[in-house]
C-alpha cells in the first residue's frame, strides 16, 4: 500500500484512566468500551508483528491497518464526546468548580 504512513498513526495514545473509567459492580468489573477498543488495537497490533515475511502482503495487512484505524477513530471520538459540552469532564471537573482567592494587601 503506497503511503501507508501518512493514512495510518504511528503512534497510539493511552488516555488517563479518568477518561475511561472501570465501574466496580456486585464483584464484577466493567469498563468502560473505550478499553475493549484499545483491546482491538493491541489484538490486531500483536496479529501484524507475528505474520511471516511472506505472509505480508497489502491483502493480509490492508484489512488489519483498517480495523486498528476504525478502532483509534472511536477512541478518539469517545474520547472528545467525553470531554466536551456542560456535563463533559473538562467543564463539570474544571470550569465549573467556584475557587476562592483571598486578596492579599502587601504594605
Amino acid at each position: 500500500m503506497r503511503n501507508r504512513d501518512i493514512v495510518f498513526i504511528n503512534k497510539f495514545p493511552v488516555y488517563s484512566t479518568v477518561l475511561r473509567p472501570a465501574l466496580m459492580i456486585s464483584n464484577n468489573l466493567i469498563f468502560d468500551e473505550i478499553n475493549n477498543l484499545y483491546n482491538i488495537v493491541i489484538k490486531n497490533s500483536n496479529v501484524l508483528k507475528e505474520l511471516i515475511d511472506d505472509e505480508k502482503t497489502d491483502l493480509n495487512i490492508s484489512p488489519i491497518l483498517m480495523n486498528m484505524q476504525l478502532a483509534a477513530n472511536q477512541v478518539f471520538e469517545k474520547v472528545i464526546n467525553n470531554i466536551r459540552g456542560k456535563a463533559g469532564f473538562i467543564r463539570s471537573n474544571v470550569m465549573g468548580k467556584v475557587f476562592k482567592i483571598a486578596h492579599l494587601k502587601l504594605s
